[in-house]
């Protein structure tokens, strides 16, 4: 009765505080999961992978607009409030109420999982979560791993932590076993897909670190099961090298709001306080468990480097908080930051609005060159092709320089809207008709 009791305080708490806002689409990545999940729920089990509007692929794995597309456009936009509040009320029974209360209240995660919040982002603690959870159960670890990694390739970096706690598990051929079905699930994928090589779609350099790992948890000695496992990464190292620069590096990332660092506005340092501050605070000062202790920290430090990484890694912070030994300590400085930040500033329930998209939606057809944080609006919305989107540099970097370039150059512009098929373009916010 009283762990019933606790799912359904934290469960409420954490619907409550996520149907406020908006409830209509959003004009970016949640724009182009809208039209992603369309397309599957119109041809389930098909996935719209090659976009003939973006003439680009997505570079989006599958299953989590596969698995939205069950439901119906108009339900669609409640899963995120609801699975994510179903998410921390498990927490809260699984962890401590401490734990729930933690993911229910942080800010970060509250903009992310409120209701028509459709982008992939609320899904993500729970993935890093589960492959935690089940790191010492081989077969859950290896749904949980393939499964994160087909919603989201950057969660590789969970499944890295998972080796690395694997290391002090039990059996070698036991903790080997996960990481090499998931290398065996993505190479099949990779074979049965035309995806563009490179970092940003999941295939064979993500398939080759699974390998790497499976390899050195399966052969012993040490001495030479690492240089084997390095040989095996060898040949897609330029691809991993350029993933790396999604922690920190690449010009498009840095230009995103996300992907700034914790701590570099001062206007935003509480905001920034009470999403880590609590369970960072409490797990540095008290906590003593090694596993989530890895999890966290790695998180924590990805975080400082880049924002991005809070949606995953709050929901370590929180459960190394909640795992302190004296309770009142533990709710203290895990819940405090972010109670007192969501009393204070509570969450926007406005959209950004672009007038130009509107009047793009009237046009006959045609090609549009715009910016790029227009692109997903402009083709969901305003139902025409753009050039390039927020996808940015990942479906074709040359594409995206070349565009910009025109966009900042008007003496090369018309010549490239010619070449391009180009009708329509933004400019500083105007739209002009190319003759």
């Amino acid at each position: 009765m009283k762990r019933a009791a606790i799912f359904l305080a934290v469960f409420t708490v954490s619907l409550a505080l996520r149907v406020t806002s908006s409830r209509e689409i959003g004009p970016y990545d949640d724009a182009y999961h809208w039209k992603r999940i369309a397309y599957s729920h119109a041809h389930f089990p098909r996935v719209l992978d090659f976009d003939p509007d973006r003439d680009a692929w997505c570079p989006w794995p599958p299953l989590y607009d596969l698995g939205m597309s069950v439901f119906s456009a108009k339900s669609v936009i409640w899963v995120p409030p609801i699975a994510f509040s179903l998410f921390a009320a498990t927490l809260a029974v699984t962890y401590g109420w401490i734990a729930g209360l933690a993911v229910a209240l942080a800010p970060y995660l509250i903009g992310v999982s409120s209701v028509a919040k459709i982008d992939h982002h609320w899904i993500e603690p729970m993935f890093v979560v589960a492959i935690f959870a089940a790191r010492s159960r081989p077969v859950l670890l290896a749904i949980a791993m393939t499964c994160a990694l087909f919603v989201q390739p950057a969660l590789i970096i969970a499944c890295g932590l998972a080796f690395v706690v694997a290391q002090w598990g039990t059996g070698a051929l036991a903790g080997a076993k996960p990481f090499a079905f998931s290398a065996l699930v993505i190479i099949l994928f990779r074979l049965t897909h035309s995806y563009p090589d490179n970092a940003w779609f999941l295939g064979w350099p993500h398939a080759a670190l699974l390998a790497a790992a499976a390899v050195t948890l399966m052969l012993k000695p040490r001495w030479y099961a690492i240089p084997i496992a390095a040989a095996i990464t060898l040949p897609w190292l330029p691809q991993i090298a350029e993933g790396m620069l999604f922690v920190r590096g690449d010009p498009w990332f840095r230009s995103i709001v996300e992907f700034q660092p914790l701590f570099h506005d001062p206007a935003k340092f509480g905001t920034d306080i009470a999403n880590i501050g609590g369970g960072v605070i409490a797990m540095l000062l008290f906590a003593r468990k090694r596993p989530v202790m890895v999890f966290a920290l790695a998180y924590l430090a990805l975080a400082i480097s880049s924002q991005r990484f809070l949606v995953p890694g709050i929901a370590m912070f929180a459960i190394a908080g909640a795992s302190v030994d004296r309770k009142w300590i533990a709710a203290a400085l895990t819940l405090l930051p972010p109670l007192c930040y969501d009393l204070y500033s509570p969450p926007r329930t406005t959209l950004p609005h672009f007038a130009v998209v509107e009047k793009i939606a009237k046009l006959p057809p045609g090609r549009v060159l715009a910016p790029w944080y227009l692109g997903h609006a402009i083709d969901v919305f305003a139902h025409h092709a753009v050039v390039i989107d927020n996808f940015g540099t990942m479906p074709d970097p040359v594409r995206f320089e070349l565009a910009n370039e025109a966009l900042a150059n008007p003496r090369t512009l018309r010549a490239y809207c010619k070449l391009n098929g180009v009708r329509y373009v933004v400019m500083h916010g105007e739209l002009w008709t190319m003759k």
